[in-house]
């Protein structure tokens, strides 16, 4: 599988489609929309007991999204976003993202799910939404700490649609480039036999935070203040331009888990060529991950370490076909994930994705975890979309 490396290259943008359905009447106005997945994956994963044995397996799956979207009088709109999979696999769908578990259900290898339902209402300088909803905080790209709600991971390329979470969101601007915004999102205690993986309303996991990000001089400064699933926090980002052309960001908080302050803080760089080559790096410090191997906890977040780099890159060969790739470096057990990615245009509406991913690293010894991505398995997945 991994000489397949040779001929396969990853990253491009998404296409999107035109609503198949649209009505529009004086100031309200609805359509409809959505999307269809169907894909292959070959994984071969090293087993890691007592959690899983190796494996080493093809598997298909398809899922699909029906997304409503409407508007009504000078200020309001609403949103659903339908979201079913099938079988469940970790290569199409994204379960487990703390959520009532109420609006998803899941029926053997079925799995339905809404994505987003929310009202909102806006003004010149203000809008509100509530009810389930995306919410990404995130200005660095690979490593993401500040995005507390259903992050995605380092090597992920498709990251067109963003599962919600039950909430409100407020943004006030007084200007085109300044905004302040409340963010609280309700927490649920996990409860493992649910739909979902998480269960009741839980009052000690909920977020409040308050955000503020206005420019000061060429870069723009975001500072963040409040609790996330119960945490007192305090978070800071920044992104900016030098030297014609360089993009440097950052992003990074500190956090009270259980009377103890944690820091995590990214800075990357990236730049973009006039033949439209881009390239980006980032180095994470995360002071949750341990300083050696052998202090691993598995389960303890998404990142095992203190310390990781990232490189990407990214290219269009053709006016149909783009591609690019992402390494990913732990610096405490020397172990890398390399994962290449191209996508081809079949139409206006459709495209054909194929991504692999190669993991480098000693594998486990029984339950114990010698490098964090030796653990992980190596896949190819072949998929097409269409939008309609």
């Amino acid at each position: 599988m991994r000489t397949l490396s040779l001929f396969i290259i990853l990253f491009s943008l998404p296409i999107s489609g035109y609503p198949f359905y649209n009505w529009e009447n004086n100031n309200r106005w609805f359509e409809l929309r959505g999307m269809a997945r169907a894909g292959i994956a070959v994984t071969d994963t090293p087993a890691l007991s007592p959690l899983y044995p190796a494996s080493n397996k093809t598997a298909a799956a398809e899922a699909a999204r029906l997304i409503a979207q409407g508007g009504m009088g000078e200020g309001w709109g609403y949103e659903m976003n339908l979201f079913q999979s099938y079988p469940l696999t970790d290569t199409i769908t994204l379960p487990g993202v703390e959520r009532a578990n109420q609006l998803s259900q899941s029926n053997g290898d079925l799995w339905l799910s809404v994505d987003s339902l929310n009202l909102e209402y806006h003004t010149t300088n203000m809008n509100v939404k509530v009810g389930r909803q995306p919410i990404n905080l995130a200005t660095t790209y690979f490593f993401t700490p500040n995005d507390f709600f259903a992050p995605f991971a380092a090597t992920a390329s498709y990251r067109v649609y963003k599962a919600g979470v039950d909430g409100i969101r407020a943004d006030y601007s007084w200007n085109e480039l300044s905004q302040l915004s409340y963010i609280g999102i309700a927490g649920y205690a996990s409860d493992l036999n649910s739909s979902n993986g998480w269960g009741r309303y839980d009052p000690n996991r909920y977020t409040s935070l308050f955000r503020l990000s206005t420019p000061i001089g060429d870069t723009e400064w975001t500072l963040m203040a409040g609790k996330v699933s119960g945490d007192d926090i305090i978070a800071g980002a920044f992104q900016g331009e030098i030297f014609s052309g360089i993009g440097f960001r950052g992003e990074g908080n500190r956090r009270n888990y259980n009377g103890s302050w944690k820091s995590q803080l990214v800075i990357g760089i990236d730049y973009h060529w006039e033949n439209n080559l881009t390239l980006q790096g980032e180095a994470f410090y995360n002071g949750l991950g341990a300083t050696s191997a052998t202090n691993y906890v598995i389960g303890s977040g998404s990142y095992l370490a203190t310390n990781y780099l990232a490189l990407g890159l990214s290219y269009p060969l053709t006016p149909l076909l783009s591609g690019g790739a992402t390494l990913v470096y732990n610096g405490v057990d020397h172990s890398n994930i390399i994962a290449f990615n191209s996508t081809y245009s079949l139409s206006d509406e459709s495209e054909l994705s194929i991504g692999l991913s190669i993991p480098t690293g000693e594998k486990p010894v029984g339950s114990t975890l010698i490098t964090e991505f030796g653990a992980a398995g190596s896949s190819l997945i072949a998929e097409v979309r269409y939008y309609f």
